[in-house]
């Protein structure tokens, strides 16, 4: 259960860093650029559940500062950072780690 939700969130994680990284930036001012807030959910058709995380990201020197947290459990948070490691034909190469 417990490699299931972290993978769960990692694949979050991802998708966030897709998001934010697609977010047009021709339209922002550069200052605006920075800090993203996206909101997530996942709805299990088996169990009947669903679940809503909170993603927040902000850029450091190359680096993305991610928090996560679930409205629905207030005890629940993951802190993690993803560093670029390299960049090749357009594309960016980032690791993550937990803080």
């Amino acid at each position: 259960m417990a490699k299931w939700l972290l993978c769960t969130l990692i694949a979050l994680l991802l998708i966030s860093l897709f998001g934010f990284y697609s977010w047009p930036r021709s339209i922002m001012p550069p200052e605006q650029q920075t800090n993203v807030d996206v909101q997530m959910g996942f709805y299990d058709l088996m169990s009947r559940r669903k679940e809503t995380y909170d993603t927040h990201m902000v850029i450091v020197n190359k680096t993305i500062l991610t928090t996560i947290t679930s409205p629905d459990d207030p005890r629940f948070i993951l802190k993690g950072k993803f560093t670029q490691t390299s960049t090749h034909q357009r594309r960016q190469w980032f690791s993550w780690s937990p803080i």
